[in-house]
This record gives structure tokens, C-alpha cells and sequence, in this order.
């Protein structure tokens, strides 16, 4: 079977540098008292617009979220991998340069601090006491992204959605574990085992959908396949020096459309979800250097990055333990 290309239009790109760097934030342990709304609202069907944090100086999406009462509006990351929200609280010695001012606790009527007896406490991994309040300690490792769309909750998924299992984990119940079994590149399997994306014994490995990591982790042996043979067939364009994690780069400079092989994600039950060429071929600099955007990691947890979800309607249906992925028609 001969591999199959398509073309990527060089002129419609935004420089995608940002999603590399980190804000002050990133990589430090944050120590924060634990608090929470005195009342809950009842669910419902509701929208929010998730921004880029460009003109914020991140790389991450964005959402205005009112907390505390009276409500102030505040920018808060949007991340499916990460299992509880924060924001930095006043008084604060250490606290990052951020748009808003920081949250005062006094100023809400809303706010109390969770006593150490409270289930959130207890749930923690790391967790300490303080005059009867709960403290928590929280690393959060850098994972940036850079585009624009809408959240919305309580939707129906796209009728036309490529479905994948959601799977259980019995170590963690945090993340999204998707059952991805392979990825064709140029319309062909790459050669690796599945067992290399699949939860292992305790819990470990597999893989997760994450909208606040940049781009696709692959440990390192599914991700060296998938990257030769992505170089393989994309021989013909002209190769550049390595940039930040990207090891597979190009000089495109002096074109303006070039033909690449097609990247597609397989997932159990025989379905792929195929990727657009600005997915997986990402300009880093205003010089025309492109680079592949996938990476290899250390660890056996592989991540499915934002990058690769630009331009998709991603359905989370946790009911049912499925995962839809549709053409974005917003």
C-alpha cells in the first residue's frame, strides 16, 4: 500500500514557540491553605469561552472563572489532567506574578478553610495541619498550551464522533486513561507493541488525555518508532537542528506548501482518529523551522497533548466511559 500525504499550507501558521515556555508557577511546589465555597451549585448546562494565554504571558487555555461572593473574576487554567483548582490567596510572600490581583479571602463571604478532618484533606498524598486548617503541598509539572475555543458541559457528543473506551485505572482515578492501541503514520501501523500503551501491573503506564499538556508525550520506545517513521517518508523536506524537546525539525523557509505524511491515532475498537497536518507539524521560530510535534518521555505514562486536540470537539462521556472525538464545527 503506498503511504498517504497531505499538504500543509505554511502561510496560516502562528508561531507556536510559546508553547515551551513556563510561567514562574511551573516546576515549583505550591503550599496553599485548602479552601472552599460554603455553598454548591447544582449542576447544569452551561458555556464558558477558554482563551489563549498569550497576552498573559502563558502558554496555557484560559478560562474567566467568578469565585467567592461577591464574585471576582479571575483567568484559570483549564486542565483535564489535574485533579484539584487553586488560586493563589492572600497573604502570599511567595506568590508569581499573575493579570488579576490576588484573591482576597476576607473580602468573600463564600470562603472557610477545610478542617484536617475533612475528606478533601484526607484524599491528599501530601497533607499537613495548621491551627486546624489543611494545608496540602501540589507539584505541578510544566505542561503549556497555546489556542482558543469553547467549554461546554452537559452537551450531547457529535453524532459523528470516532468513540474510544475510556479505562479504569485501580492505582489513580485522576486522569482520563484512553484506550489507545496504535498510531499509523503515512497510513500505515507503526510497528510497536500495544502492550507499550497499555496500564500495566499496579496501575502504571497507558495513556491519558490531557488539555494541559502541550503536546503529545510517548514513551520513549513507541515514540522513537513513531518519529522514524514519520522522518522516513518526510525525507524529502529539508532537515533542521533539534528545538527545546523537538528532536525532528525542518527548514521551510523557503517554501510556502509541503506534502507530509498522515498521522492518525488508533484506538480499541478498530477506530482512528486522523490528525490534521497543523497537529503534528508546528512552526517554533519566525525563521520557518517546523518541527514534529510529538516527544518522547522517560516514563511509562504516555499523554495525548492539546496540540494534537486543535480543531477537534473532544466529548468527554464519563456515564457511559467513552471519549468522541468529532471535527470542531463551532
Amino acid at each position: 500500500m503506498a503511504p498517504h500525504f497531505l499538504s500543509l499550507n505554511l502561510a496560516s501558521f502562528i508561531i507556536f514557540s510559546l508553547i515551551l515556555t513556563s510561567s514562574a508557577a511551573d516546576d515549583d511546589l505550591q503550599f496553599e491553605f485548602m479552601d472552599a465555597a460554603a455553598a454548591l451549585n447544582q449542576a447544569r448546562q452551561f458555556q464558558s469561552p477558554v482563551t489563549s494565554g498569550i497576552r498573559l504571558g502563558s502558554g496555557e487555555y484560559f478560562a474567566r472563572i467568578g469565585v467567592g461572593r461577591p464574585s471576582k473574576d479571575f483567568y484559570m487554567v483549564v486542565d483535564t489532567g489535574s485533579d484539584i483548582s487553586w488560586l493563589q490567596c492572600q497573604p502570599c510572600s511567595t506568590c508569581y506574578d499573575q493579570a488579576d490581583p490576588i484573591f482576597n479571602p476576607s473580602a468573600s463571604a463564600s470562603y472557610r478553610s477545610l478542617p484536617c478532618a475533612s475528606p478533601q484533606c484526607s484524599a491528599l498524598e501530601v497533607s499537613a495541619c495548621r491551627t486546624d486548617s489543611c494545608l496540602y503541598q501540589v507539584l505541578w509539572i510544566n505542561r503549556d498550551s497555546s489556542s482558543s475555543s469553547t467549554l461546554e458541559f452537559n452537551s450531547a457528543r457529535a453524532a459523528d464522533a470516532v468513540l474510544a473506551p475510556l479505562l479504569t485505572n485501580p492505582r489513580i482515578n485522576t486522569y482520563h486513561f484512553v484506550a489507545l492501541t496504535g498510531i499509523n503514520v503515512g497510513g500505515r501501523p507503526v510497528n510497536f507493541s500495544p502492550d507499550l500503551l497499555a496500564i500495566g501491573g499496579g496501575g502504571r503506564g497507558g495513556v491519558i488525555i490531557d488539555s494541559g499538556t502541550a503536546v503529545t508525550r510517548l514513551r520513549s520506545e513507541v515514540y522513537n518508532s513513531v518519529r522514524d517513521a514519520f522522518a522516513g517518508m518526510a525525507r524529502d523536506l529539508p532537515a533542521a537542528s533539534g528545538f527545546s524537546l523537538f528532536d525532528t525539525c525542518y527548514d521551510l523557509s523557503r517554501m510556502t506548501t509541503v506534502r507530509v505524511p498522515t498521522v492518525s491515532l488508533q484506538f480499541a475498537g478498530g477506530k482512528a482518529v486522523a490528525l490534521r497536518p497543523s497537529n503534528f507539524l508546528i512552526p517554533v521560530d519566525d525563521g520557518g523551522k517546523y518541527c514534529f510535534a510529538f516527544a518522547g518521555t522517560s516514563g511509562s505514562l504516555s499523554i495525548i497533548g492539546n496540540v494534537q486536540q486543535q480543531g477537534t470537539r473532544v466529548s468527554y462521556d464519563l456515564a457511559n466511559k467513552v471519549i468522541g472525538f468529532s471535527p470542531n464545527k463551532c
